[in-house]
C-alpha cells in the first residue's frame, strides 16, 4: 500500500479533494523524506492525479541533502507523473520556513504553487480547480 503514516509525516489520497495530501512534520531524516516522496509518487502515478496539497506547517528544518533530492528528482517526478497545481501550507518555523524558500526559488514549467497559512484555505483552492 503506498498510503504511510508516520510520527514524521504522512501520505494519503484524499477522495473529497481528489489530490495527494503530503505532510512533513519535525525534524525528519533524510530518508523519513525520501521514503515520504516516493510513496507519494506512487499514489499520485495510481490516482493519476494532478493536483497536491503539501503541509509542511509542522516541519522544523529540512535535512541536509533535501534541497537537491526536492529541486532535481522530487519537482521532476511530479511533472511527469502529472501534477499541475501545488498547495503549500507554510511551515510555522522561521527556519523551516527559509528553507521552503530557497527549494522554491526555481520556476517550474506546468505546475502552478500557491501558499497558504492554513489546510482548509489550500483545499477549498484545489477544490476550486477542475481536474
Amino acid at each position: 500500500m503506498e498510503t504511510l503514516i508516520a510520527e514524521y509525516g504522512s501520505v494519503v489520497y484524499d477522495r473529497k479533494v481528489d489530490c495527494l495530501h503530503l505532510t512533513c512534520k519535525g525534524f525528519l531524516s533524510y530518508e523519513e523524506l525520501v521514503e515520504l516522496l516516493e510513496r507519494a509518487y506512487k499514489l499520485i502515478l495510481r490516482h493519476q492525479l494532478s493536483k497536491c496539497l503539501i503541509n509542511l506547517q509542522k516541519i522544523e528544518v529540512y535535512p541536509e541533502g533535501a534541497t537537491e533530492y526536492l529541486q532535481q528528482v522530487w519537482y521532476l517526478n511530479m511533472i511527469a507523473g502529472g501534477i499541475q497545481h501545488v498547495a503549500y501550507v507554510v511551515p510555522d518555523d522561521v527556519f523551516g520556513s527559509m528553507a521552503m524558500k530557497e527549494v522554491h526559488l526555481e520556476e517550474l514549467p506546468g505546475l502552478v504553487r500557491q501558499y497558504f497559512t492554513n489546510e482548509e484555505s489550500a483545499q477549498a483552492w484545489l477544490l476550486s480547480l477542475s481536474r
